[in-house]
């Protein structure tokens, strides 16, 4: 017997592992709302937008949705009631190398993100604040708060999936398009 598909499912991982891009994927599979969390997160200029957990706090309680992002304050809300965790725990080089692939592409291209907000080089790569250099520092202490998590809400079915791979093997596992 096959199990019944998910209506409420989770995505999370470091910076790019390509938790946008497989939410995206799964939500028109599964025709779920689709939630990217960076977009409820930040407002113009990258400033913390307000009202973000009453938000997520409401998409919690819906019957049907997909979130994507790794806020501990928006886990803690969402896990409760997800049926799937998908976990990318994937290697922090790979992840690096995606960073900066995808840094360099979006400053050659311009793309605008959400709420009009830029990504730039400096910003990304190599700046104080750079999301490169927080991705490095942060990968293992992520890694352990997901543990942690994942042996803290044991109703949801988790998917750790430790690479690209791995990720579209369980895709068809589940027939969904790769």
């Amino acid at each position: 017997m096959m199990e019944p598909l998910p209506k409420r499912i989770v995505i999370v991982g470091g910076s790019g592992a390509g938790k946008s891009t497989l939410a995206k994927l799964i939500g028109r599979a599964l025709a779920l709302p689709l939630v990217e969390l960076d977009e409820w997160f930040w407002g113009p200029g990258w400033v913390r937008q307000e009202g973000f957990e009453a938000r997520v706090a409401a998409l919690a309680q819906g019957e049907r949705w997909l979130a994507e992002g790794c806020y501990g304050s928006a886990l803690r809300q969402l896990l409760p009631r997800a049926d799937w965790v998908i976990w990318l725990d994937y290697p922090l080089r790979l992840m690096a190398w995606r960073i900066v692939r995808r840094s360099l592409w979006r400053a050659w291209r311009g793309e605008t993100l959400a709420h009009g907000n830029r990504e730039t080089l400096r910003g990304t790569l190599w700046g104080p604040d750079s999301l490169l250099r927080w991705a490095w520092r942060s990968h293992d202490k992520r890694r352990a708060e997901l543990a942690a998590l994942r042996d803290a809400h044991p109703l949801a079915q988790w998917h750790v999936l430790r690479g690209p791979d791995e990720t579209t093997r369980w895709l068809r596992a589940f027939c969904l398009p790769v």
